[in-house]
């Protein structure tokens, strides 16, 4: 019983390590969602603002309509953008606050932490390895207890009965009863036989848990580290098409430039800026799931 209430702590507290990491994805993704909503209302500032310079450059010959139709095909679909965002991003808070336990009919809190820092690591306590071990334990002494069971206890009956079932007296009959079982032919096997399955089959899902545990904490790793590279190299890919854009829209106030390629330069810059704080929640997600893997199956 000591060994079987152990186990069940230690489910207990594997279920709580799993809520925070629920959690902690949750936010790292309506943080993200939120950051993207910001973006998409900067791009469909820049949208307008570059509809007005065309606008302006058509009313003095320097652009044509087929340029004001482009700006304003862009612009439109900036906004539609916008409200996508906002969406998800509503959608992501009201998920997280369900996985915080906070009502979710209505947005109450504003995920606004976007860095990607490292996540404190518990101490490495291998909670799965550790219930395994306990369930195997009880199994075991399950095992014995009913080994022991094979002699059947002896047992003492004392007592009074009060009247004669055949009507011949009417006082209190003393009763005494000895039962002395001799298991000749029953010997307790179906209840030992069960015994045994179960502590094997605590056995193998104790060897289960541990090959299970090495492999999410090398998955995890792995993942972390891809997850690290390509956010550095989006980083990279997002300063070169911020500059591009940049570039591109002050040759086209001078008409050096093309509308179309300006277009070009700017969607490649939002989708880069999009991509970095995608990989910013995914990045954190992985650093809370390495944090989980070792918590929850790694020996000091």
């Amino acid at each position: 019983a000591r060994a079987g209430l152990q186990a069940a702590v230690l489910r207990v507290e594997i279920a709580r390590a799993r809520i925070r990491y629920d959690v902690l994805a949750a936010y790292a993704h309506a943080a993200s969602a939120c950051q993207i909503v910001s973006l998409s209302a900067q791009q469909a500032a820049h949208g307008a603002e570059l509809l007005r310079i065309t606008r302006a450059r058509r009313d003095v010959g320097d652009a044509s309509d087929l340029d004001v139709d482009l700006a304003e095909v862009s612009a439109a679909q900036l906004i539609s953008a916008l409200l996508s965002d906002s969406l998800r991003a509503v959608t992501a808070t009201l998920e997280l606050q369900g996985a915080m336990g906070l009502p979710v009919d209505s947005v109450l809190i504003s995920p606004v932490d976007t860095v990607p820092v490292s996540v404190a690591l518990p101490p490495n306590s291998a909670l799965a390895v550790a219930a395994g071990e306990a369930e195997q334990r009880a199994a075991e002494r399950r095992l014995t207890e009913q080994l022991r069971s094979r002699l059947p206890v002896p047992a003492l009956r004392l007592g009074v009965e009060k009247g004669d079932p055949a009507g011949e007296s009417s006082g209190l009959l003393p009763m005494i009863g000895v039962s002395l079982p001799l298991p000749i032919f029953h010997r307790n096997g179906g209840a030992v036989g069960a015994a045994r399955a179960a502590a094997d089959r605590a056995a193998a899902e104790l060897a289960q848990a541990r090959r299970d545990a090495a492999l999410a904490v090398a998955v995890a790793e792995r993942e972390r580290a891809v997850t690290q590279a390509r956010l550095a190299a989006d980083r990279t890919a997002l300063a070169s098409a911020q500059r591009v854009a940049t570039r591109s829209l002050a040759a086209y106030r001078e008409g050096a430039f093309s509308l179309s390629a300006v277009l070009d330069a700017q969607r490649s810059a939002w989708e880069a800026a999009r991509q970095v704080l995608e990989d910013i929640a995914a990045f954190r997600s992985a650093e809370a799931a390495v944090a989980l893997a070792r918590f929850v199956g790694v020996r000091p």
